[in-house]
């Protein structure tokens, strides 16, 4: 009824800003997710923003809810339906189908994705998150007696996993080279294969939650990264001050300047540091893990030490990691130029392999990472139930 009585200017001027809120946190990201860069883009001036919403986070999460999320919640909900897991039969056409939209997201999912993130940070954001997307899948997999098994439970939170990871790797350079059809097969596989959950190790892994032996030689450096990371960590990277991360390392922004031109620079290089030694360190425990147990079983245990409460840090840098890649362009182009690097030391030290699964292992991997924000009891999931049947 009150949008009946608005005129057709104000109708007008709503869709315009629904619009542009949803294609300015899809392309350009938090950091210019401002009222003034939103009018601009829907044509108008601050004034309709300032008189509906108190700030940023305000229209933030109206987007959130009203635009972004219901189109995310529904690709989630078809591709779990098509999976065969809401009592339904699978669907192969239909999930493959999903997986490709997912893949090669509309502007609603991307900026779905950003939010999802930020909100992390975000008091109004988060909070809608939660009452939505948040309340929608903690009842997906959420197990109850009766109703809905540990097993099937861990399929489908799977699932979601790699549905939010496809989108997180979607702007990555390469990922047109990822195989859906082939991904779909594996997955419903997978899905079907029935193997029961195993008795997994319990086997600690504390080389995640230790500092990062950056050992560069200088030691202002050294605690610069690592004073990057806590402010990314805490903050994440949009709030991270250079004033922030220099009073963190005990140093000044002179120091911090001499040796980095910018935040970006600066964050980029602590980051792609923290992930060549978390690669190596995660290669290692798993290995150990499955030479004992087998390789599903340690990519499970792994999957279940990455979402352990208490994380949230680690976790959090990670996906920054990714997410300054979409936006920031320093960090767009060094991932380019460490994709090209990667794909040309893999095909010649590693026949066969397989640029598809990369990806798919990536976003995978990303995945349980979003799933954490929305689910924050997954990490009790057997995921075994799945990854033993993957990796077989």
């Amino acid at each position: 009824m009150a949008d009946l009585l608005m005129s057709p200017r104000v109708r007008r001027t709503d869709r315009a800003l629904s619009a542009a809120s949803v294609r300015v946190a899809a392309e350009e990201g938090w950091g210019d997710f401002t009222f003034a860069r939103v009018a601009r883009e829907a044509g108008t001036s601050r004034r309709p923003l300032q008189d509906r919403y108190a700030d940023r986070s305000e229209l933030a999460a109206s987007t959130w809810t009203e635009s972004a999320e219901p189109v995310l919640r529904g690709l989630l909900l078809e591709l779990l339906a098509s999976a065969g897991l809401l009592e339904t039969s699978p669907d192969r056409q239909r999930f493959v189908s999903v997986l490709d939209s997912l893949a090669h997201p509309v502007e609603e999912v991307r900026a779905a994705v950003e939010f999802l993130i930020v909100g992390q940070f975000d008091e109004d954001l988060g909070s809608a998150v939660d009452q939505t997307l948040g309340a929608q899948i903690t009842r997906w997999c959420t197990p109850a007696p009766g109703a809905l098994s540990r097993e099937d439970a861990a399929r489908r939170a799977f699932v979601l996993s790699a549905a939010l990871g496809l989108v997180l790797v979607a702007r990555r350079p390469g990922i047109g080279a990822i195989d859906v059809h082939r991904l779909g097969v594996v997955f419903l596989a997978a899905l079907a294969s029935g193997v029961p959950p195993q008795l997994m190790p319990d086997v600690e892994a504390p080389h995640i939650d230790a500092p990062v032996p950056f050992g560069t030689g200088d030691p202002v450096r050294d605690r610069l990264l690592q004073a990057t990371l806590d402010e990314v960590g805490e903050h994440g990277y949009d709030a991270a001050t250079v004033d922030a991360i220099a009073h963190g390392a005990h140093s000044s922004q002179g120091a911090l300047f001499a040796r980095y031109p910018t935040k970006a620079a600066l964050f980029l290089d602590a980051s792609k540091r923290q992930a060549a030694y978390a690669m190596r360190a995660n290669e290692e425990w798993m290995a150990r893990i499955a030479a004992d147990w087998g390789r599903g079983v340690a990519e499970a245990a792994f999957i279940r030490e990455s979402q352990r409460p208490g994380r949230h840090r680690l976790r959090v840098i990670t996906l920054e990691q990714m997410r300054t890649g979409w936006h920031e362009p320093a960090v767009r182009e060094a991932v380019t130029r460490e994709y090209a690097a990667f794909i040309a030391e893999a095909h010649a030290t590693k026949p066969g392999f397989n640029v598809s699964e990369a990806h798919a292992g990536l976003a995978i991997g990303g995945g349980t990472l979003l799933l954490c924000i929305l689910y924050p009891d997954a990490w009790l999931l057997p995921y075994d139930v799945v990854t033993v049947a993957w990796e077989g």
